[in-house]
């Protein structure tokens, strides 16, 4: 009697590939075929002259069946009755180029446009220079995209609405009543004298509001430290606005950071309400050595430490972000029987956006300045900046020149930072 083989359909934006977990490599060469079938299914329904529109990860479903995928669509397909344009075929093939660069790597992206160019009558000149032309197409789309995210955020649509209370400007989530803020504006000050600090220094102040109605929140009040300060901020947005503008394009990305709630500026004073993200703080975790790790213990929190944090900013620099001040006190680590699960990039109003991939300088100071206050106490410095880097390069790992030139390059900011604080 044989199984049946068939699963329920799984959208392809829950695809993921935890290669410790991945013992006989089963579920990555799965994940290939998916990579490579994607694209001919979508080259066929082009070449019926149906226009698919804007396919999105969460929209297309892919369930096996006797181990080869099969897809399902959401939308709705409009027939031509002209052959599709070139850019009607980008338009449905740029949002999946992008989930699978920004997920797999550049590699998964070449294999999903292979399969795309594949069938047909095209030579393999022809097949290299539309796959070139299409890539440039992405990270233009990417980019821009990044790019209009200050327009994205100032403008009225499903998840936010603007705060019409005289004296301020600001924006809110919707799912926040305006009431709720009104009230905590009119307590900010009370609020940060005596609510529980959680972070304090000469230009903000950060403290936890537990009585807020939609779950504790956390309030970051942003001033200018001089003049200085001041005039840069009549040249640029507010640094709640920054914040505001950043956390969401994280969340919209799938980068792990606190959700913001809401931002409002009142002269210069800057307020950012996000919600509590209920995580140890790398700080505490390193001064305190909580849980108390054995050394077999401290060696895998290490290891997995490194791959969390290593693929948590490759994401924030594959969205063209740097960070430029992760340190301990930045970053929160989720913990389950004293292992890190997760880690949350926090601080993000000093993100600066690139609107281009990140230069290598810019990535090595990221991850050396992490890196820096952690291999003391995880292990010896090469071991810790070497699975750092690894992680890290990910897919490209395999390139020896490359690693050892990041390696390098992490180790002398390291080194760099760690004096500097002395």
């Amino acid at each position: 009697m044989q199984k049946n083989t068939k699963q329920s359909p799984k959208s392809i934006s829950d695809l993921t590939l935890d290669k410790s977990q991945d013992k006989g490599g089963h579920a990555a060469a799965f994940l290939r075929l998916c990579e490579r079938e994607l694209g001919r299914s979508i080259r066929k329904l082009h070449d019926e002259n149906l226009d698919i529109g804007a396919l999105r990860a969460d929209g297309v479903f892919v369930r096996k069946n006797k181990g080869h995928p099969v897809f399902d669509f959401a939308g709705e397909f409009h027939p031509r009755k002209s052959p599709l344009r070139e850019e009607d075929r980008f338009k449905s093939l740029a949002e999946l180029g992008l989930f699978f660069n920004f997920e797999f790597g550049p590699p998964a992206t070449a294999r999903f446009l292979d399969g795309y160019f594949t069938p047909g009558n095209l030579s393999r000149a022809e097949r290299v220079e539309l796959r070139k032309k299409l890539v440039k197409n992405l990270d233009r789309v990417f980019y821009t995209r990044l790019r209009n995210f200050d327009k994205f955020c100032t403008q009225q649509n499903a998840s936010f609405a603007p705060i019409s209370i005289s004296g301020c400007r600001g924006w809110r989530r919707t799912s926040v009543p305006e009431a709720d803020v009104q009230r905590l504006m009119a307590r900010s000050a009370e609020i940060m004298e005596n609510a529980k600090v959680l972070k304090s220094g000469r230009s903000s102040r950060v403290v936890l509001v537990e009585d807020f109605p939609h779950g504790p929140a956390v309030l970051k009040r942003m001033v200018p430290r001089d003049l200085h300060s001041r005039i840069k901020n009549m040249l640029r947005p507010a640094k709640a606005l920054r914040g505001w503008r950043f956390a969401n394009g994280l969340v919209l990305r799938r980068v792990p950071c606190a959700l913001p709630l809401a931002f409002w500026t009142r002269g210069a004073k800057g307020y950012l309400l996000t919600k509590f993200v209920d995580a140890t703080p790398l700080r505490v975790l390193l001064r305190s050595n909580v849980p108390a790790w054995n050394e077999m213990e401290r060696a895998a929190a290490g290891e997995k430490l490194a791959a969390l944090l290593a693929k948590t900013v490759r994401n924030l620099h594959n969205m063209g972000y740097s960070h430029r001040d992760l340190k301990p006190s930045n970053i929160l680590v989720e913990l389950k029987a004293g292992i890190p699960i997760g880690v949350y990039i926090m601080d993000v109003d000093g993100i600066r956006a690139q609107y281009q991939p990140v230069p290598m300088s810019k990535r090595a100071k990221d991850l050396g300045r992490m890196a820096a206050p952690l291999t003391p106490f995880f292990g010896k410095e090469d071991c810790f900046i070497g699975r750092l880097v690894e992680n890290y390069l990910g897919w490209s790992a395999a390139k020896p020149d490359l690693v050892s030139q990041l390696s390098n390059l992490v180790r002398a900011q390291a080194a760099r930072y760690s004096l500097r604080k002395r």
